[in-house]
């Protein structure tokens, strides 16, 4: 029934190579999506990597 999981900020930085802290800091300003579980973070990693790839088809992938 459920086909989307969420994970951790760390999972996800080890899962696309990129940094924590990147990620974290387009997560806080809506750029990715992301879920806050009792103050922490999580991510569905497909919803991310679509994000992420509209951020670099329009080329400004420097948003932090």
């Amino acid at each position: 029934m459920y086909d989307k999981i969420y994970i951790t900020l760390n999972k996800l930085a080890g899962q696309l190579g990129l940094p924590e802290e990147y990620l974290k800091n387009l997560a806080e300003q809506n750029i990715i999506p992301s879920l806050k579980v009792k103050n922490r973070l999580r991510f569905n990693p497909e919803a991310v990597q679509q994000a992420l790839d509209r951020i670099a088809e329009k080329g400004n992938g420097n948003e932090s």
